[in-house]
């Protein structure tokens, strides 16, 4: 009974003051607005705690010329999905050196791992002699 009381009282009041309901009301509803503007698309988002490689592959990759063509394959693909599926490690394919390097410049990544067409010679194994 108090309770009612009490209510009947406050919603008195409040008809009498129309800038009171104003500010009750749209106090709130501007919170919201600037706390949503603000936190934006990260709010109640996990953040992604995998450690990110940025790659650029300039290198065509190491095909052994003696293997069957369903079995080629281009070595620095091979590197990049490998490091995919590493548990903790996320990839990212960047696709110019240009772009990389504005990527660096602009504090947007510490560094690139560059994919150079001098890899494919470092990973092609000495010829054996049949000897």
């Amino acid at each position: 009974m108090v309770t009612w009381i009490l209510a009947k009282k406050d919603l008195r009041l409040l008809l009498r003051d129309p800038r009171a309901v104003v500010v009750l009301v749209a106090m709130p509803l501007i919170f919201i607005l600037v706390l949503g503007m603000s936190l934006g698309e990260t709010f109640g988002q996990k953040p992604d705690d995998r450690l990110r490689i940025s790659i650029v592959d300039l290198d065509q990759g190491y095909t052994a010329p003696d293997e069957p063509a369903e079995q080629r394959h281009q070595w620095s693909k091979v590197v990049e999905r490998d490091l995919a599926q590493t548990a903790g490690i996320r990839v990212e394919v960047i696709p110019t050196l240009e772009e990389a390097q504005q990527l660096v410049r602009d504090s947007r990544r510490s560094a690139v791992t560059v994919r150079n067409p001098a890899c494919r010679r470092s990973a092609i194994p000495p010829r054996r002699s049949a000897g």
